[in-house]
């Protein structure tokens, strides 16, 4: 022990000071490219299902 009494974390002595916070703008944009991302993906296995259902029965 490095400290003459005990505290909470004592080796954490700076605290983040707003590195960790994300612009809302940035969190908006990677959420629409997510949403679109799983939106091209459910509909692209959904095209897939009725193409082997028509094409290939």
């Amino acid at each position: 022990m490095d400290r003459a009494f005990a505290s909470t974390v004592p080796y954490l002595r700076n605290p983040a000071t707003g590195e960790v916070i994300v612009s809302q703008q940035s969190k908006k944009s990677n959420n629409a490219r997510t949403g679109w991302l799983l939106a091209g993906l459910a509909l692209f296995f959904f095209v897939m299902v009725f193409v082997k259902r028509i094409w290939l029965s």
